[in-house]
């Protein structure tokens, strides 16, 4: 479950951070910057080969500083979406539940179902129903032992070869 929101996190900060041309007319300067210093012979002309070198770590240090900004930018970014999208969707499901807390899901024999029937049937008091609210958290549950069981991408290996 989290793996789509995080997909759907990173989509929103890459349309947001995708028109930086900063870093990349940056990244041109420092590799302009590299070539103009290894054509320059250290030995013999040793204050231009100094001078670039300066301009060069100043413009990379510029550089990591203005991609720290962008990814503290975005990290605030995708959390604050994150934060919405648990917020919407929590609030739909309470609405679910309250609006419909007192028509039953399911209706089942009283009987079979003796021990647990007032627990599975609460706000309402018909016998043998199954309220929304419990058939929202069983399903929540039994969602979440099912994809403990699936393998998550971060886990699995691939080995070459096979």
């Amino acid at each position: 479950m989290h793996s789509r929101s995080d997909l759907f996190c990173s989509l929103i900060v890459k349309k947001c951070f995708l028109h930086t041309g900063a870093s990349g007319s940056l990244k041109e300067e420092i590799s302009s910057l590299k070539s103009a210093l290894n054509a320059v012979d250290m030995t013999e002309e040793f204050a231009k080969y100094a001078r670039l070198q300066r301009k060069l770590k100043e413009k990379e240090r510029e550089l990591i500083t203005q991609e720290n900004k962008l990814s503290k930018r975005a990290l605030c970014l995708k959390t604050t979406v994150r934060i919405i999208l648990f917020l919407l969707i929590e609030g739909v499901r309470i609405y679910v539940i309250v609006r419909n807390r007192y028509s039953p899901v399911l209706i089942v024999d009283p009987v079979s179902m003796w021990p647990i029937t007032n627990i599975i049937s609460y706000p309402m008091k018909i016998q043998g129903a199954v309220s929304p609210t419990v058939m929202m958290i069983t399903s929540r549950q039994a969602i979440k032992s099912i994809m403990n069981f699936l393998p998550n991408k971060a886990d699995t290996v691939k080995v070459k070869g096979s």
